[in-house]
């Protein structure tokens, strides 16, 4: 069975980052092969993966040695340091790119950065951006975050959400 799954700011090759969100990894190397590591746990090869942006820093050839490690058929809503043109991301292997938010389902609202206008209309949104930012909640009634800090580093699964 064909599963849905969600993920944002994964960030590989971005030694700052293991600073700024006190991610618990000692090097960018052992970071991005943790969660390379963990996505491959859940992820089934034929699985949708919705990306909500900043992938990864890193070279070209970085960027493309990490997506060709990865299961599932991938899904890009560009984030803020996804700043190369679409197609250069579909080369690298996402099935589609996109520069805005996106609608899912009909209710699911896909995006980089939370939209606060959408609260309480008869949506659910999912973004990233935020981290791990004590100002959003991870779930509430109206949103969730896939920043990967705030769920074990793992994509999280359309069945929980």
């Amino acid at each position: 069975m064909v599963e849905t799954w969600f993920i944002s700011d994964t960030h590989w090759f971005h030694q700052n980052i293991i600073q700024y969100c006190n991610r618990p990894f000692l090097t960018v190397e052992q970071m991005n092969e943790e969660l390379i590591k963990r996505w491959n746990a859940v992820i089934g090869k034929e699985d949708k993966v919705y990306h909500l942006g900043d992938f990864a820093f890193g070279t070209p050839a970085q960027q493309e040695e990490v997506f060709n490690q990865l299961k599932g058929k991938i899904y890009l809503v560009k984030g803020n340091h996804d700043s190369k043109p679409n197609q250069y991301y579909r080369d690298l292997g996402f099935k589609e790119v996109y520069d805005r938010p996106i609608i899912l389902k009909d209710f699911l609202i896909l995006t980089h950065e939370p939209l606060p206008f959408c609260f309480g209309q008869a949506t659910y949104q999912l973004y990233g951006h935020v981290h791990d930012s004590p100002m959003f909640k991870t779930w509430n009634k109206y949103s969730a975050c896939m920043c990967v800090e705030r769920h074990g580093y793992y994509p999280v699964n359309l069945e929980t959400i």
